[in-house]
């Protein structure tokens, strides 16, 4: 009986949060910093209520609203370089897919508990081919980490595809990462090793 209420509590939180995630969707006019401040505000809802979520419904709440602000197609093209276009389609579409579900299986797993920590937005600054850097911060009890951002617009919507955290580039990165791996040892073999960092980071619903 304890176990059946237990898993009940857990499922009318997952529900309340993934409503709230639902009605905080971030309409196409949004601005850059709007994006980001949507982000955060699900990072840290998600973080304050990991003590009665597990991986699993973690991930669920997340993946709508990082699927939202990331613009996984241009940042899986540029972190490949120049092997992007030596992929089929059919490699293309596995890529991105593994990518994205890596993605928010990070985020899953790094963002799990809650001790205080706040995001700040700093301001926006326009960058070349119509790019926007939106500068914040992470504080947390012992530090104050730069967060800094770069987004370009997608149709009607600004997204992601950058991170720069502490002053490191997460997709210069990656594509040093990726470019290695593609060269020494392939396609297949990168989508491996990808596949084990999502096993590695948690379990996938």
């Amino acid at each position: 009986m304890r176990k059946f209420i237990g898993t009940k509590l857990t499922l009318i939180l997952f529900l309340l949060s993934f409503q709230s995630v639902l009605a905080n969707a971030v309409p196409a006019n949004s601005t850059p910093s709007d994006v980001v401040e949507n982000l955060h505000q699900t990072l840290i809802q998600v973080m304050k209520e990991a003590k009665d979520l597990d991986f699993s419904s973690r991930y669920k709440i997340l993946e709508p609203v990082i699927n939202e602000s990331f613009d996984f197609d241009t940042i899986a093209r540029i972190v490949m370089g120049r092997y992007w276009k030596k992929l089929d389609d059919q490699q293309k579409a596995e890529f991105i897919d593994t990518f994205s579900r890596l993605s928010i299986s990070t985020y899953t797993a790094q963002f799990d508990s809650f001790s205080g920590e706040t995001f700040e937005v700093l301001g926006d600054k326009e960058m070349k081919k119509g790019r926007i850097l939106v500068k914040t911060k992470l504080i947390t009890d012992d530090r104050v980490v730069p967060f800094n951002y770069v987004l370009h617009p997608v149709k009607d919507r600004w997204r992601i595809i950058n991170v720069i955290a502490d002053g490191i580039s997460d997709l210069s990165l990656k594509r040093s990462d990726y470019s290695t791996i593609m060269k020494t040892e392939g396609f297949d073999e990168l989508v491996r090793k990808l596949r084990e960092k999502i096993k590695s980071s948690g379990k996938e619903p």
